[in-house]
């Protein structure tokens, strides 16, 4: 038996989520589901954990903006929730579109 990638491949959406700030557009890379699940084991009030969840979004940024580090912490959690927003909205369609789940019925 052999599976051919290519054709389930070509279905796939790419990755597009994008920061705007001051005018300038910074493109992300999509967080992969076992760093999702070990940001889980962070302790919100520990501040060695908010240390290494701001040097992870800020890794999720290809290029991030220069006053990235003087950004309080709440953008910095909007900014996540919104990354994770796109995620699942991003894997969902993805997995309509190769067949693993039935496609949402679409209201009128």
């Amino acid at each position: 038996m052999e599976m051919d990638l290519d054709d389930y491949i070509d279905k796939l959406l790419p990755w597009d989520f994008k920061l705007t700030h001051k005018k300038k557009k910074y493109p992300t890379i999509a967080p992969t589901l076992g760093d999702i699940i070990s940001l889980g084991s962070l302790e919100a009030k520990d501040p060695a954990s908010l240390v290494k969840f701001r040097a992870y979004v800020k890794g999720l940024i290809v290029q991030p903006p220069p006053d990235f580090d003087a950004w309080p912490d709440a953008l910095v959690m909007l900014v996540f929730k919104k990354i994770g927003e796109h995620y699942k909205d991003f894997h969902s369609k993805n997995a309509e579109r190769l067949g693993l789940v039935p496609a949402q019925a679409k209201t009128r």
